[in-house]
């Protein structure tokens, strides 16, 4: 995923590193929205991806601000999540990120595309994943020209609450800014017995031949806790992962 990512931002006119900004902004702040695991996970992956349909666009789209688009252009500009969507869903592991990303370009007071859906219609993900891609575009000068400081950002979000964005969000996100940096999760290596819904693989997890099965920042939910319990017991080994623990659920 991270590869796929970083090809994706080679593109002219997109901005290097901000999918990974708005996956830590996504990382930060699913917890606070009480975001189940999947949701998570999915949510991450669609946060790296987010550039994924414009590199079906135009290069002349790609190169200049949102707000400087009109007319058709910006109806292509405001079309690619839904390639994203069309992109993704041939991965059945991407499939939730792929819902996830479709809406992106939706507003949370039902004016939005491809689909007009109202706030309570568009996902919890979708609508972190809104604020977080704003606050960023805006600081990266991919919105208007001139690129944004944390203040005018942050103010511009306020501005656009219960419009386009999810006001609740948008204060939890404002808030979260503001607050002192988080404590240092705690990094530690542990059984499947051990393992708990909510922690974090801090490294990836690799086959005897070296492939990867699960990417580093992979979430835990209880599916995999289970997975690899019977797999253990099947195979009467003890699987050792090197986890962070992020407000675990045991």
């Amino acid at each position: 995923m991270q590869m796929f990512s970083s090809l994706v931002e080679a593109r002219a006119g997109l901005t290097r590193g901000c999918a990974r900004r708005v996956a830590d902004h996504v990382r930060r702040m699913a917890p606070l929205l009480g975001m189940t695991a999947e949701e998570q996970q999915d949510t991450l992956f669609a946060a790296m991806l987010i550039d994924l349909g414009k590199v079906l666009l135009p290069e002349r789209l790609t190169l200049r601000p949102y707000a400087e688009l009109q007319g058709e252009d910006r109806n292509l500009w405001l079309a690619h999540p839904l390639h994203a969507h069309s992109l993704m869903m041939g991965v059945e592991t991407l499939r939730g990120a792929a819902y996830v990303l479709r809406s992106l370009n939706e507003r949370c007071d039902g004016t939005g595309v491809p689909d007009r859906l109202p706030a309570a219609l568009i996902g919890v993900g979708t609508r972190l994943l809104m604020v977080a891609v704003d606050y960023e575009s805006m600081l990266a000068g991919a919105q208007v020209r001139a690129r944004l400081n944390p203040a005018q950002a942050t103010q511009m979000l306020r501005s656009a609450a219960g419009q386009r964005l999810d006001a609740q969000i948008v204060a939890l996100f404002v808030e979260s800014l503001q607050a002192p940096p988080p404590v240092v999760r705690t990094r530690r290596t542990v059984t499947a017995a051990e393992l708990c819904v909510g922690m974090h693989l801090a490294e990836d997890l690799l086959s005897k031949d070296g492939v990867v099965l699960l990417a580093r920042g992979h979430v835990i939910d209880t599916a995999l806790i289970q997975h690899f319990r019977s797999h253990e017991i099947r195979n009467d080994l003890s699987l050792k992962l090197v986890v962070l623990d992020a407000m675990p659920t045991c």
